[in-house]
């Protein structure tokens, strides 16, 4: 298991905690029976046995971290400490939206005196490694871990859903792009539904969020997972 010091998982031992991998790690793990199955609100640091995640309270600290009001390809460029540092255009610590502290100290001596709009916390999506914009994939990689871990509860479920249907959906084709304002593509438009199934969005099929495929799909495989031997 290449889980980092911060909590994700990675592709090697010493490398960055990419929320790709830690997706891919989390529903494998769950499908061969080798996740914590107490609470994870009670478990300590050290794992039983038979678990494979070395921290898992550290994991779920980390993915609910990815969520971030740094939603724009501007908010690249650090302004720490500028005067014209918001929530929308700082990329800095205090934009990103934390499982501890909601906004930060620092975060709040910015936004002292700013026009409201400019600390708009309406519109947060997840990011896959630290200090990067959000982008609509992860919005399921992330949200997605989170469910499979049963923590589905503890990002800001509503500001992520207004972030995909109203920054990442495109207004006259339809269909989502990376980012805000990108044209629309398969990969992020198939992964931006399978967020908001998981979000309880109406007219969508329930979502398995270990397979990535709708809970009726997934039974539509039994009988051949049956007819394999494979147990599900």
């Amino acid at each position: 298991m290449t889980q980092t010091y911060d909590g994700g998982i990675s592709d090697a031992p010493y490398h960055e905690a990419h929320a790709g991998f830690t997706y891919c790690a989390v529903g494998a793990l769950t499908k061969i029976n080798r996740l914590p199955s107490q609470p994870y609100s009670a478990l300590p640091g050290t794992p039983s046995p038979n678990d494979s995640l070395t921290n898992p309270s550290l994991l779920i600290k980390w993915l609910v971290s990815r969520q971030t009001a740094t939603i724009c390809e501007e908010d690249e460029i650090d302004t720490y400490g500028d005067e014209t540092d918001t929530a929308e255009t700082c990329h800095d610590a205090h934009s990103f939206v934390y499982q501890d502290d909601f906004v930060s100290k620092q975060g709040q001596m910015n936004y002292q005196g700013r026009p409201s709009i400019n600390l708009s916390l309406d519109w947060t999506g997840f990011n896959g490694r630290c200090n990067k914009i959000a982008d609509t994939c992860y919005a399921f990689w992330v949200h997605g871990s989170l469910s499979i871990l049963n923590q589905s509860n503890l990002p800001n479920t509503k500001s992520l859903r207004r972030w995909l249907l109203e920054r990442t959906v495109h207004p006259q084709l339809g269909g989502f792009g990376k980012i805000a304002g990108d044209l629309p593509d398969l990969y992020h438009s198939y992964l931006g539904l399978a967020a908001l199934s998981l979000l309880g969005e109406e007219k969508l099929k329930p979502l398995d969020p270990a397979l990535c495929m709708s809970k009726e799909a997934k039974s539509r495989l039994k009988g051949i997972w049956k007819r394999w031997g494979i147990e599900q």
